[in-house]
Formats: structure tokens, sequence, C-alpha cells
């Protein structure tokens, strides 16, 4: 183009940029660098124009690659700094030296940054603490390990604390550092993904967790389930202490628990486990296991059935409890009852050996000494003269007053122990107790004897006579009857007795409420001769009382 007018010659080639430059240069005689985009072809241009007094030396370079190449690089800087602001994570870029070179709103959150930021890594505000909540120090910090190992950092736990704000956020860390083209290290990346959510949920979980097992441990009940789809069993800590079993692997549990069953127990579970799946119930059992040192441990299962959405059955799960405590406190209670009992029925037995003692010496003795008195005062009387009547009254009267003092007398030995209950048996002091209850109450008394006359057994008598004697005062104190009717028959190998009167009855929630030993006192001797002891009432109708003897023990 030498000797070219590139204003005439090509109006229309060059932009107005480019003719702008060139007469700059030229006017002012100074050189003139242009970078200009040539639209015809499209080409991206460097022009350097040096001025001379006849005209213009231009020099063309294309430099549309290396234009494209830096307008890619800004526009992919530009979708990284859109992505690293927008993304739902929090992103901080460090130098070399571990200095801030950006971050992003979330980072800004979670770190509390400023808007600028030239502090380097141990001179920051946050600090960072580790997942069992201890302080790092600043050589240990993420960033810091990258840059110190030249590796990278995948999903490491860590607490972040801003002393100024006072807040604490869980993160979940990745770090990963950038190298030039010599592998000399340009930066380092980290990311931060909030989950303090998800670790309060897991810390609170965990705090149930071991709420449950501090309660399981109280409770001594371990819980567990069984899946019949995989056979794995899972075990609650309580039951692996309960069963002394160590990290046992769930496919092994269930021969291992086995194992530890009484060797009588175990059809029972079979039995049970077999018959809830078949009829898709749930069941409980009691069973014994073997402990190491050899002992009996008592536990007590209860099990549920898992159905799928379709009723079928696809598990079990349940409960199991050590009552090995329980059934000890029961066996000594059960063991204190019965020694109480046996106590209770010797003391019975020697009361009513001193009542028999008591009776026979009562009657035998004071009744021959009171006869042998009214003997004595009867002669006495006899040899008085007749005339002398005062003297002879004054006999008479004493006469009468020992007559009463010897039936007193008689009362009393019969109260205490009827001589007919040893002499006739249990069927004649029956007879006679009620003839003489209705002297005393005015009650209409009858006693009923369907018994054929068969021999009540010895060890009956005095049980069954006391009751009956009990009853009839009962009636009398508190019943306001007109009549009362007794029977005792045998009746399916047992030994009844009944007493039925018209009184006015009462409700058991009233009687419970008072202290009613007399009824103790009968159902405690109807125990002790291995019988039953029932009262049905109703107020206005009357009340009936049943003692049922069996007559095999």
């Amino acid at each position: 183009m030498t000797g070219k007018n590139i204003f005439t010659d090509f109006p229309n080639t060059a932009s107005q940029s480019f003719n702008e430059a060139c007469s700059l240069s030229f006017k002012n005689q100074q050189y003139v660098f242009l970078e200009n985009h040539y639209a015809p072809l499209n080409t991206w241009l460097e022009n350097d124009i040096y001025p001379s007094p006849d005209g213009l030396s231009i020099f063309f370079k294309d430099v549309t690659f290396k234009k494209n190449a830096e307008t890619a690089l800004k526009e992919s800087e530009e979708r990284y700094r859109h992505l690293i602001e927008y993304i739902h994570a929090g992103v901080v870029v460090h130098r070399p030296d571990s200095s801030i070179l950006l971050y992003n709103q979330e980072a800004s959150r979670l770190l509390g940054l400023k808007e600028k930021i030239d502090k380097k890594i141990p001179e920051m505000e946050w600090q960072f603490i580790s997942g069992d909540g201890k302080k790092l120090q600043a050589d240990n910090y993420p960033v810091m390990q990258v840059i110190k190992t030249g590796l990278p950092l995948n999903n490491y736990l860590a607490g972040i604390e801003n002393p100024e704000t006072h807040s604490r956020f869980w993160v979940l860390v990745n770090a990963f550092p950038e190298f030039d083209e010599a592998m000399k290290l340009k930066q380092v990346v980290v990311t931060f993904v909030d989950i303090t959510d998800r670790k309060k949920a897991e810390e609170e979980l965990k705090r149930s967790e071991d709420n449950l097992n501090m309660a399981q441990n109280i409770a001594k009940t371990g819980s567990w389930e069984f899946n019949l789809l995989t056979n794995e069993l899972k075990w609650s800590k309580e039951l692996y202490r309960i069963f002394e079993f160590e990290d046992i692997p769930s496919h092994k549990l269930y021969e291992e628990y086995r194992q530890k069953f009484h060797p009588e127990d175990l059809g029972k579970l079979d039995a049970m486990m077999q018959q809830a799946m078949e009829n898709k119930k749930g069941y409980s059992y009691q069973h014994r296991i073997i402990a190491r040192n050899g002992t009996i441990k008592h536990i007590l299962g209860i099990g549920e059935i898992i159905l799928n959405e379709n009723g079928s059955l696809v598990g079990l799960k349940g409960t199991g409890q050590d009552i090995t405590d329980i059934i000890k406190t029961e066996e000594k209670l059960q063991s204190s009852f019965k020694q109480i009992k046996q106590l209770v029925t010797h003391l019975q037995d020697v009361r009513e050996q001193e009542r028999t003692n008591m009776a026979r010496e009562i009657h035998d003795e004071l009744g021959q000494q009171l006869t042998g008195l009214k003997m004595y005062i009867s002669w006495l009387n006899k040899k008085v003269i007749t005339q002398e009547t005062d003297i002879k009254e004054k006999f008479n009267a004493a006469i009468e007053l020992i007559e009463d003092t010897i039936k007193s007398v008689r009362k009393i030995s019969m109260d205490l122990r009827p001589s007919m209950l040893d002499d006739l048996g249990l069927l004649a002091a029956l007879e006679w107790q009620s003839n003489e209850f209705e002297k005393r109450s005015g009650i209409d008394t009858e006693f009923i004897n369907q018994t054929a006359n068969v021999e009540i057994p010895a060890r009956l008598k005095t049980g069954l006579f006391r009751i009956y004697q009990e009853s009839l005062t009962n009636v009398a104190r508190h019943a306001d009857a007109k009549k009362i009717v007794s029977s005792l028959k045998f009746e399916n190998n047992n030994l009844v007795l009944t007493i039925t009167d018209d009184g006015k009855g009462f409700t058991f929630k009233n009687i419970e409420s008072k202290k009613t030993l007399g009824l103790f006192g009968m159902k405690e001797r109807t125990l002790e001769m291995g019988g039953k002891y029932e009262i049905k009432s109703e107020p206005g109708v009357g009340t009936t009382v049943y003692v049922i003897i069996p007559l095999t023990i």
C-alpha cells in the first residue's frame, strides 16, 4: 500500500477509531498504538503507527486468537465468580501465604468476613474446633494442612466459632490446592457446607439414644428386632449387657442367644414364636438363661409381629427384661409368707390347745369344786333347825348362786372349746352352736346336715367350727337379720360349708374400707386348710358365705 492514501483510496475499510489514530499520529508526528477490531474480516489487529513528514508507516498484527482467548478467560472468570457467589456453600480462595484472595456471601456469613480481608490465617477472628469440640491450633486449620502437604482434604468435619458474633456453625470442609505450570502452589480453594442443623439433629438423636439406653439400663429392659427377610437380628446395648454378650455379628446373634437358654425352656421359645408367626399375634413368655458364672437369670420376653403394607409377616420386635431380682424378691416374699402362715397356724394351734386345756381345767377343776361346795352347803342346810327360816333362806340362796356359777363355768368352758367337738364331732358341735346362738341372739338359726353323717377329717374340725362361730357373730353384730340357714355337704370331692342370712347386706367397697379382722381371720383359716373362702352380698338382700375345702390335700 506504499504511496496510497488510505483515507481516499480505502474509505470503507478503516474504522473511525483507526482513522482517528492515524490522523492523530500524523498531526502530532508521534507513535500511536491501537488495538482494533476489523469488522469485515471479524479480526482483531494490533496497529503500530509511525509518522513521518511525508506520511505514515503502519504495521498490522493479527491478534484475534489472543483476543478471543482473553475474552473467553474473562467470561470464564465471570462465570466462576457467579458460581462461587451463588453456590449453596461457603467458598474461600487462599493465596499460598494463607491470606484470602476472594470469598462468597455464604463464607462471609459462616466466617464473619468483612469487605476487605488482608489478614493471614493466624490473624483471623474465627476459630476452628474439631468434631469432638476441642479447639484447633491455627497450623491445623484445613487450609494450612493443604498448604503444608499439598494434598487435598476431603469431608473434614469442623466447627467454626466467631468470638465477635458468639456464633458456632458446624461445617463439612473440602479443600484442594491449585498449581501453576511449574507445579508451584498458586492458590487453595476451601469449601464449607453448613451442616449445623444436621449436627444438632445428630446430637439430639444421640442424646435420645443415651436417654433410652439409660432408661433401659435402669429398667433392666433391652429391645430387639428380627428381620425375617434378611435373618438380621438387632439388639440394644442393654440386651447385650443382660445376656453378657460382647461384639457378636448380627448373623450369629440368634444362635448365640439360643445357646444361653436353659435347656428346659428352649422348646417353649420355639413353640411361642411359631404360634405368633402363624397367628400373627404378639406374645409374652418367661424363661431362664445361664450366666457366665453358672447362675440362673430370669427373663421376661415380650414380642410383637411386624407386617408390611400387604399384611405379610416380615419381622418380629420386642423387649427382654431381666426380672431375676423380682423373682428372687417374690421367692423371698413367698418364703416369708409361708413362714408367717406357719407361725399363724402354730399360734392358732397353740391357742386352741390352750383353750382346750383351760376349758378342761375350768370344767373339771372349778366345776368339781363348785359341785362339791353345793353338796356341802346342801348337807348343812339339812342340818339346820327348820324353825330358823332366815338361815334356811340364806342356804337356799347360796345353793342357787352356786348352781348359776356352775352354769356360767360350763358356758365359759363350752365357749373356749366345746367338749362335744372332741367327743361327738363337728356336726354335733355345729348343731349345738346353732341352738346356743339362737337362744342368745333371738335370731332363727337352722343348721342342715347334708353329709349323711360321713366322718369329717379331724384336721378340718376346729377350723370349720371357728369359721362358723365367727360368721354367726358377724351376723349378730352387723346384719340385722331375722333368719340364718347353714349347711354342710360333700360336693365334687369338696367339703362345702354355706351360711346364709336375710340381713341388710353390704357392698364390697364399703367393707374394704373397714378393719374386718374377722373376715381376714376366716380367710386365713380357710387357706390353712387349702380351701377357698367366698362372700356374696347385696344391699337389702342378705349375705352368703361359702367355705370350700378340697378333700384331696
